[in-house]
């Protein structure tokens, strides 16, 4: 694969993108342990773009990975269509289905029309979208919660206009717009 070259684990930093048992990957941590005998360790962090969820991988700094040589380009989010996200680019007005495995569970929950995102190119096959950290959304239902319930900081169960659930302080109230981040899925704030 021309997208593709192969280094050293010990050269490898934060934000590359690698392939790691066939998926490609983004590194979202390194550590590296040098021992005074041989040679040394690298801890990594690693999101898979292909399926949900972050990793850990050790392996020797001499170690080889082959990391992807990718390209990003700024798409709008349409709609998902059973299980297809319909992005259009924002220039060229051009429309593209990608397979919605591309975008984690919780994150393809957050999507709102209009939602700007960028695609993840390996050459010109798409793997992978990232959202911005943090996105903007209207508060849909919000139960009244009794003002005495404050113990500990007390939070309720709201639902956002995508039908995406979660806790956030008594004070959000329906109509409320809030910022969530995108990784976590929690409550950061509310927008003003």
């Amino acid at each position: 694969m021309l997208g593709m070259s192969k280094v050293k684990a010990g050269q490898v930093a934060k934000g590359a993108f690698v392939k790691l048992n066939g998926d490609p990957c983004q590194i979202t941590g390194t550590s590296f342990h040098h021992h005074s005998r041989g040679g040394g360790y690298c801890n990594f962090t690693y999101k898979n773009l292909a399926k949900d969820g972050t990793h850990r991988l050790t392996c020797k700094s001499s170690d080889q990975l082959e990391v992807l040589d990718v390209s990003s380009e700024k798409h709008q989010f349409l709609y998902s269509d059973n299980d297809e996200l319909v992005v259009m680019h924002p220039d060229s007005f051009e429309q593209r289905s990608l397979p919605a495995s591309l975008v984690g569970r919780r994150q393809r929950r957050l999507l709102t029309p209009d939602t700007k995102l960028f695609v993840l190119f390996d050459e010109d096959r798409p793997i992978g979208v990232s959202l911005p950290p943090k996105l903007v959304l209207t508060v849909t239902q919000a139960h009244h919660e009794d003002a005495g319930n404050t113990v500990g900081g007390a939070k309720k169960m709201v639902t956002l206009e995508t039908g995406y659930r979660l806790q956030v302080p008594l004070f959000i109230k329906q109509g409320d717009q809030i910022v969530v981040d995108t990784e976590s899925g929690q409550y950061v704030s509310r927008f003003s």
